[in-house]
């Protein structure tokens, strides 16, 4: 019965572990593009649309990863 709760109990751990990983990956993706907002679109690499468009698909993107754990 121990080692079942035991290994319950690593089992919940490591399904935080990867939310949080997730969660941190997204935020990670967030910063880059809000950091560098400015230079993405002086350089053509987004328009005021397209770079709104990649904020919110990334952040749909993140919230499926950590819905999915």
């Amino acid at each position: 019965m121990i080692i079942f709760a035991v290994s319950l109990r690593q089992k919940a751990m490591f399904d935080l572990m990867k939310g949080l990983k997730a969660r941190e990956e997204m935020l990670n993706e967030l910063r880059f593009l809000f950091r560098h907002e400015d230079q993405l679109k002086k350089e053509g690499w987004y328009s005021d649309s397209d770079f709104f468009e990649a904020v919110i698909k990334t952040f749909l993107e993140g919230v499926e990863e950590m819905l999915k754990e």
